[in-house]
């Protein structure tokens, strides 16, 4: 039987618990305190992965973390522009580190932990891996996948899957990431575009709207998680996604 690792979303586990961790205290009409009990968050997200290891049979677990900066900030500015007045829950970062010793973690400074996920899934490095996120964006990467806040089982997506749900995002866009895609198109009307599945398609689409293929490339490049040779670990660059 092939050994089993579990490519753990890291971001929204801590991100879920803290939250769920965090208290507020009162101290006068003015003023409120939250806080968290760091050690209970801790011991919250490892039981989670304990959980998780056993329901999926899995031996190993490696978890995923976005790192400081973003290279799709430098592909479109407005790139999650809105969340830098959200902050994070309570205990978020010594969480975070605290986890990472207690587990295999990996960051990269340009990268969010989605692109890891999706890197190390399409690497060949592991002989069966799944990676575990209810992020819908994960849906853009082949192989097994289990959103444990919906699925009874990890499901298998394929690489033609893959690529259709990353077509859609991009004609789509998506509103909490910040890129818009094309005006005006949900998600039956990206169906009917994509009679095939393929970049030419959406282009087509871009470029019928008065879009220039750069501006098309622009919001792929977004939609876009990373795949294996898609970033160089040495150097620390993306290769940016081209037709």
């Amino acid at each position: 039987m092939a050994k089993r690792t579990l490519l753990i979303d890291g971001d929204i586990l801590i991100y879920s618990i803290c939250s769920a961790a965090e208290y507020v205290a009162r101290f006068d009409e003015d003023t409120d305190v939250a806080f968290c009990n760091v050690h209970e968050a801790l011991n919250t997200c490892i039981k989670v992965l304990t959980e998780w290891k056993d329901r999926m049979e899995a031996q190993d677990v490696v978890v995923a973390f976005s790192g400081s900066s973003n290279f799709r900030k430098i592909v479109y500015p407005a790139y999650k522009a809105h969340r830098k007045s959200c902050r994070k829950p309570c205990g978020y970062r010594p969480v975070k580190e605290m986890l990472g010793r207690s587990y295999t973690s990996v960051e990269q400074p340009t990268l969010e932990g989605d692109d890891i996920l999706g890197i190390l899934q399409t690497s060949g490095k592991y002989e069966a891996s799944v990676v575990v996120s209810s992020d819908k964006d994960l849906n853009c990467i082949p192989g097994l996948l289990w959103n444990p806040d919906k699925d009874e089982q990890a499901r298998t997506i394929t690489v033609e899957e893959a690529d259709r749900y990353w077509l859609m995002q991009t004609l789509t866009g998506d509103k909490t990431d910040g890129y818009p895609g094309l005006d005006g198109v949900g998600p039956v009307t990206a169906q009917k575009i994509l009679k095939k599945g393929t970049w030419e398609e959406v282009l087509g689409a871009y470029q019928n709207a008065g879009f220039n293929e750069e501006y098309a490339l622009t919001q792929a490049r977004c939609a876009r998680i990373l795949r294996t040779g898609e970033y160089n670990w040495d150097t620390k660059e993306v290769n940016l996604w081209t037709p």
